[in-house]
Order: C-alpha cells, then structure tokens, then sequence
C-alpha cells in the first residue's frame, strides 16, 4: 500500500469512528473527510469560542491558502487533534499533569513566536506558562506518512549559533549540508519552534521543554514508514540530547495514559474514551 493510499485508509477510519462518536455530525458534501461545522469535530469538554479566540492569531499561518480554522473542520488533521488533546486544558492548566514537567497556570492553543531569524513565525500548537516551567506543544497526525527535507537557509547559520545552544546550532547545521537526513520526521518545524522558545521567551527564566505529540497506529509496528518516524525521533532526540531547552516525544497513546494518571477532573473519563475511540485503531495496511 502507498503512503497516500494508507492516509486516505487513515482518514476514512477516522471519519467512520467520528459517526459512530457523534452520529449528529454533518459532513461536507463536497469533501468526504470535512465537517461543515467544526464544532461537530471537537472533542467533549474542549470549548470552541476560546479556541476560536487563540487561534485567531495564528490563523493566516497554516499556509497553502487554508487557516488554521479550515483545518479544524478536517477530520484527520493535527490542527484538531491538538485542539482535542489539549482544549480541556485551555480553562484549567493547572490539571496538565505530564510526567517530569512542573504545573502551569496559563495555556494557550495556537500560538505564533517569533524565531529571531526574520521570516515567519514559528508555529505552536499549544504553548503553557508556569512559575517553573514553559511547555511547548507540536502535534502531527499523519504528517510522517509524507516524506519531506529540510529546507533551512544556510545564510541563517550565524544567527542560529549565536542563538542556539550548541547541540541545536549542529543539528541545524547538518540539516543544511544533508537536507534528506530525516524523511518522516519534520526537523525543519522542530528547528523553528525551538528558535521561537529560545528566541521569543529568552527573558523568561523558567525551565523549556519542547514537547512533541504524534499519533500513530496501533499496529504500528508492521507499518515501515511509521517504524522510521519512531527512529527518526530517537535519533533527532539523541542530537539535542542535554540543551537548553529539553526535547520530549510522546505518542498519543503514551500521552492520554499519562494523563489518565493525573489528576482526576470532571468529564476526564469521556474526554479519554472519546479520543481513544476516535484516533486508536489498526491501519491495517496491505
């Protein structure tokens, strides 16, 4: 099965679990995998006028045309699965509870921080502020079923040595002489959302993390490009090992268990069952 056979199969899973979730929702009749209203494809207890309100700034950003707001009516998108991972949290930061990660008091979906290096904004899905620590959140869903490179300038090399910390500055070094270095993984994005923490939060003193959230299937395993994602964020993680800003990975699935042993709040359960039901299955390729 090609990639872009096994993201249609992906989609089209998605969309049969969202009807049997929420058998109300209306779709697109023009595109099989769009709802007509993203309200319908959010998940219990994220509340749509606050993420309306947080993306509003970041909405020009998705590019090829689209809005973030256009991706949140697409059912297979990271733009709606990091509004249903994280929305709940937007009124009650204090109960993200993540393993080695201090508490937080302010959470933000979708928020854009400038890198220092001229050019777009980085782009966070989530970004959450607390006495002793920042966290902020990447979400892919099947982005690393699309292979890609690198595509950093090398006249930016300079700026990014004074700026970043020495495992970064080589990491964005060996990015520009060897593009192709990861395939599934996008380092680009990574590159510029670390310049975005470092850059745009260099006078908050707490600690960083840069967290970043993929789905995958659960037969993962058998699925060789989504083995080769998993091995490029091993070795992605290994090159910024011990910088400034802490660089952690965690799929969906290892996520929602985490959170389901934090703290207990009012509609935790649904919420959980929901995005399990929703976004855990089996591609099944053949």
């Amino acid at each position: 099965m090609s990639l872009t056979a096994l993201r249609e199969e992906i989609a089209h899973e998605i969309r049969s679990r969202l009807r049997r979730l929420r058998p109300e929702v209306r779709f697109d009749d023009s595109h099989p995998h769009r709802v007509r209203d993203a309200r319908d494809n959010l998940a219990p207890g994220v509340d749509y006028e606050q993420l309306r309100g947080d993306l509003l700034d970041g909405a020009a950003e998705s590019g090829h045309g689209r809005t973030v707001f256009d991706e949140l009516c697409d059912i297979d998108s990271s733009a709606t699965l990091a509004a249903n991972i994280f929305g709940p949290f937007r009124s009650a930061p204090e109960l993200l509870s993540l393993p080695g990660l201090p508490s937080f008091n302010v959470l933000r979906l979708g928020k854009r921080l400038r890198t220092g290096l001229g050019g777009p904004p980085a782009y966070l899905r989530m970004l959450a502020l607390g006495g002793d620590g920042i966290l902020g959140g990447s979400c892919v869903l099947t982005e690393p079923l699309s292979m890609r490179t690198a595509n950093l300038a090398d006249s930016c090399a300079p700026a990014v040595a004074e700026m970043a910390s020495p495992e970064w500055s080589s990491l964005y070094d060996s990015l520009c002489a060897n593009p192709a270095r990861f395939r599934s993984l996008d380092a680009t994005a990574l590159v510029r959302q670390y310049l975005g923490l470092r850059s745009a939060l260099a006078d908050e003193p707490q600690s960083k993390t840069l967290l970043y959230v993929f789905w995958e299937p659960l037969d993962w395993p058998d699925i060789p490009a989504a083995v080769e994602h998993r091995r490029e964020i091993v070795e992605f993680s290994l090159a910024v090992a011990g910088s400034d800003i802490a660089f952690v990975s965690m799929s969906c699935s290892e996520l929602w268990d985490a959170m389901e042993e934090g703290p207990e709040w009012a509609g935790r359960a649904e919420w959980l069952a929901y995005l399990r039901g929703r976004y855990l299955f089996e591609a099944k390729p053949v």
